[in-house]
């Protein structure tokens, strides 16, 4: 009876060594774009090492490629310089671990408009069902997946993404999935880890073939940046055809209903590029719409925008809750995907149950439609003189799929047209540029406006409302025109009782030289004149003011050029420069300046000097991202502030050119503010002058908490009587720095020694654990599913999560009680057994 169960420990044992063993075995492993779907795809895996990983890949299993990821548990590793519409195979891990040879299909190179693709989402809550679907979709072999998010419960939960990528791996594998971010994903950073996707990730668009695809985020501010980025992504493609996908409808009749925000964000967007079909999720059922356009049913897709509400991959069911819309073509509760096969000017979409029934269809021929647009005005001179000749160059733009054989352009001037001209033959996607005289009169502001087909004898569909455009223009004799640029510090620093160095930046932006000029400069309760000569139109001049040294507090520094306006120019209106500057007393850490005891409600610094130059006043060229806690969600958001991913963007109100000024938030829950400089709107590459670090500020109370809880976990090694000595000299310098109101050094001595002694204490307790369960199976005690709860500590300490690991453990330990005390009382039962009957026939 010992034998067996001795067994049994034995096999656990082994079976936790083999799990050790296999920690580079790659998991979760997905395909994503980051870049032309052509020419590159993303390959993605887990393992529970963080030792780096590789992907070999070729045109058959031998493979004959082969490129490494970066160190971590999460590994994405791009392959370019791919072939456009071919099968590879691949396989991904290490010496340690393999997987299994899959494949995936580039895409095509041409526009190529012919494709298959599964839309769905909700896949949260029933994995069960996730699993039924996406084995259903691998079945279909689509070229790729979009999904409309709430892919899991809960976003910032890792164990919900390991069981959503177990149930789907097959798929996931070898199709392609590009998602968007749903409420239930939360803009956890869990998301963002999982997935590798282009642009800004929270929105972004990719290419396949002829047809466009926009994914956006319905899960922070829809204006902004978002919305700016939106209107040049569809102003600029060219494709055929246009998707949108996101999570909240602008129509749906389900619990959650139409998403009046949505509307009011994007409808006029979709409408004006002419987007052909939306699919969203949030409510779980399928809602297909009639054509929509301004908010209203039309007769046909060529004319409006279907949205189609597809959030049956797995969430529980919501019923058709309002069935009366005018808009409203079909809905369904059902759990179901959607399929959009595409062939030319073809498009054939399918909603089908998980056997693959299809319960409703739309057939859309696409026609093709011309689109005239002004792409650009340019005025030669720049400023002309009165009653004078100006050229007016116009550049005409076909944008759309349908040559124009004779068209016109006019130019009006204040609403007057001075000339109507003919465009010869212009073809998709070809530019023809159209050049006119005006006749200036008197000086003054004029309104440019140039039109195509001014006579409406094109069809251009739902792209009529771009045929115009227009310009100011500035009718003026020579002269100059004094702008301030900025003033930057080139020495010293917003430090109380330091010198600063400041440099002024002035230019002439007129069409005739400033002879001589005055400058004032005011602030810090100094009041100065400096005396210019002459500055030629277009030149910019850079000098130093003396030495400037302000007290500590709140100044406004204000430039202005020309005060008492001896200088006649093209505009006076713009001869003033204001800058607030605050001036604390700051501790340098690389390009930040921050008090060192940082608290709540302190006031942050942030120096940033732009490799690529000065930047002008309210530049949105560079901006500062922040956050909270990690880039957790924020318990305050400044003014104008974009709001994604846990993340916190803005572009900050500057002070001195080159500094920033952040107010830390206040909120009990704050424990620290990373902030980081991006280029370019979160497109272009970082720049800055600390080499793309992140700068974290840590609260007093977070530090504090931090130690504390150091100094309890040693105390609890202690009293299991580990050897806690390395950790108390971190916990003394910990304290050094903390005295010293240092609370960076503070958290950042501290490192990972609380996890360290946290995993040595659980590594003990389950040494302790394993010990009595077989001591107890030596005994011939039998304890039923200890083995199990033995496993799951394992994995729950691997997994770094160290109360699910001491919870399993506490219960073996209790089931060793238990069983030891139940023979006990079963051994006490036989000796009564025994005795009775013995003391019977003693008598």
């Amino acid at each position: 009876m010992v034998k067996p169960r001795i067994i049994v420990v034995a096999a656990v044992v082994f079976f936790i060594t083999v799990n050790c063993a296999s920690a580079s075995q790659p998991k979760h492993i997905h395909l994503t774009w980051q870049d032309d779907p052509s020419r590159s795809i993303t390959v993605s895996w887990r393992t529970n090492s963080s030792e780096p990983s590789i992907v070999r890949y070729g045109l058959d299993s031998s493979y004959g490629m082969t490129r490494n990821s970066s160190p971590g548990e999460i590994h994405h590793v791009k392959l370019n310089d791919l072939q456009p519409a071919t099968i590879y195979h691949y396989m991904c891990g290490s010496e340690e671990g393999w997987s299994q040879d899959f494949t995936f299909r580039t895409g095509p190179a041409n526009l190529s408009t012919n494709l298959t693709f599964v839309a769905l989402g909700d896949s949260r809550t029933n994995m069960h069902t996730w699993a039924r679907v996406s084995n259903a979709v691998l079945e279909l072999k689509p070229e790729f997946v979009i999904h409309t998010g709430d892919i899991v419960e809960s976003g910032n939960v890792q164990k919900q993404w390991n069981w959503w990528f177990e149930r789907a791996e097959a798929l996931l594998s070898e199709i392609v999935l590009m998602p968007c971010l749903g409420n239930h994903e939360n803009n956890a950073r869990e998301y963002f880890q999982q997935f590798a996707l282009p642009d800004a990730e929270q929105w972004y668009s990719f290419d396949y073939g002829n047809t466009h695809f926009v994914a956006l985020t319905t899960e922070g501010p829809m204006t902004g940046q978002q919305l700016e980025w939106l209107v040049e992504d569809l102003s600029s493609t060219r494709a055929m055809w246009k998707f949108v996908f996101y999570h909240r409808p602008m129509y749906s009749v389900g619990s959650h209903g139409p998403s009046i925000s949505v509307q009011n964000a994007w409808g006029d967007i979709l409408d004006k590029y002419q987007v052909d079909l939306v699919f969203n999720g949030h409510d779980h059922l399928y809602v297909r719409t009639f054509p929509i356009y301004n908010g209203e049913v039309v007769n046909s897709t060529d004319m409006g925008t279907v949205h189609i509400v597809t959030g049956g991959a797995g969430a529980g069911l919501h019923g058709v809750e309002n069935p009366g819309y005018d808009w409203l073509a079909y809905a369904l509760s059902e759990h179901h995907y959607v399929i959009i096969t595409i062939d030319g000017q073809n498009l054939q979409m399918e909603a089908r149950t998980l056997d693959h029934n299809v319960f409703d269809s739309l057939d859309i021929v696409k026609r093709l439609y011309p689109d005239l647009a002004v792409s650009k005005i340019s005025l030669l001179p720049d400023i002309p003189g009165p009653r004078s000749t100006a050229d007016v160059s116009i550049e005409v733009l076909n944008k759309g799929h349908k040559v124009v054989e004779e068209s016109s352009v006019q130019l009006l001037v204040d609403g007057d047209s001075v000339q109507v001209k003919n465009i010869p033959t212009i073809h998709p996607g070809e530019t023809r540029v159209i050049e006119f005289e005006w006749n200036t009169s008197e000086e003054g502001l004029y309104n440019l406006t140039v039109q195509v087909d001014p006579l409406n004898e094109i069809d251009e569909g739902r792209f009529e409302l771009n045929n115009h455009d227009s310009i100011l223009a500035l009718v003026s004799r020579a002269k100059p025109d004094l702008v301030p640029i900025s003033i930057e510090v080139i020495n010293g620093n917003l430090t109380e009782g330091e010198d600063m160095v400041l440099q002024v930046n002035i230019c002439n932006e007129g069409n005739k030289a400033a002879e001589q000029f005055d400058i004032n400069f005011r602030g810090g309760g100094l009041d100065f004149y400096l005396h210019q000569a002459s500055l030629s139109p277009g030149e910019n001049r850079s000098f130093e003011l003396t030495p400037i040294r302000f007290d500590e507090g709140d100044w406004e520094v204000e430039l202005e050029v020309d005060p008492h306006e001896k200088v006649e120019e093209l505009r006076e209106e713009n001869n003033i420069l204001c800058v607030d500057v605050t001036i604390r007393n700051y501790v340098k850490d690389g390009a930040a300046y921050y008090p060192k005891g940082s608290a709540e409600g302190d006031v942050l610094v942030i120096r940033y000097n732009d490799l690529e130059g000065a930047i002008p006043e309210n530049s949105e060229d560079c901006s500062l991202l922040w956050g909270v806690n990690g880039w957790e969600n924020p318990s305050l958001i400044p003014p104008g502030s974009v709001w994604s991913g846990g993340i916190i963007e803005s572009v900050m109100e500057r002070g001195l050119d080159g500094f920033w000024q952040i107010k830390i938030p206040t909120g009990i829950d704050v424990e620290m503010v990373n902030f980081m400089f991006r280029n370019g709107q979160l497109i272009g590459d970082v720049i800055d002058d600390n080499s793309g670090k992140t700068w974290v500020v840590y609260m007093k109370g977070w530090a504090e908490e931090a130690i504390e809880e150091l100094e309890q976990k040693i105390f609890e090694a202690k009293s299991h009587g580990l050897n806690t000595s390395l950790f108390e000299d971190v916990l003394q310098t910990a304290n050094a720095y903390f005295s010293s109101d240092d609370y960076g050094s503070a958290v950042s001595s501290l490192g990972n020694t609380t996890d360290v002694i946290e995993r040595e204490m659980i590594l003990y307790i389950y040494d302790l654990a394993l010990e009595a369960y077989s001591e107890a199976v030596k005994d011939g005690i039998s304890i039923p599913r200890a083995e199990v709860f033995l496993f799951a500590a394992y994995e729950a300490m691997e997994e770094g999560n160290y109360l699910g690991s001491r919870t399993y453990l506490n219960k073996v330990m209790s089931m060793v009680e238990e069983a030891h005390a139940n023979i006990g009382e079963m051994f006490l039962l036989l000796i009564v057994s025994l005795i009775i009957p013995l003391r019977k026939v003693i008598r």
